[in-house]
């Protein structure tokens, strides 16, 4: 019976120290070899985007950022025309995401919130009322 609980304690100790190595990710890989895998990866989107074509004036584009921290993300700009456009690298292959572009300008005059139009129509009513 001993011999029972100590091989279950036993494993149930390998079990525990596997799940906290793995939540603490040491079984992945090094954090300079995750640097390095980036800059190839960086490198290899600089040789690949550099003659992408544009999609609104079909002329070559160069790469402006690459972002391979956080999203996998690489913006281009057209030599022509000169418009941005936005990729993300999905399983080793780089896809269009949009046409990136600067946000339109607000327009300078805004509509009132519906809370202000119904409050104003409360006291419309009323003073019709009275």
């Amino acid at each position: 019976m001993f011999e029972f609980c100590f091989l279950a304690y036993v494993f149930i100790v390998i079990i525990f120290a596997y799940a906290t190595i793995k939540h603490h990710n040491l079984l992945g890989k090094s954090p300079a070899e995750q640097l390095m895998e980036k800059k190839r990866l960086m490198e290899q989107a600089m040789r690949i985007l550099r003659g992408a074509t544009c999609p609104f004036c079909g002329s070559k584009t160069y790469v402006e950022q690459v972002d391979m921290m956080k999203e996998n993300l690489a913006v281009t700009t057209c030599e022509k025309c000169g418009q941005k456009c936005l990729w993300k690298l999905e399983g080793y292959t780089w896809h269009l995401i949009a046409p990136h572009r600067p946000a339109v300008k607000l327009p300078t005059k805004l509509e009132p919130p519906p809370e202000i139009e119904a409050e104003n129509l409360m006291e419309e009513i009323r003073n019709a009322i009275n």
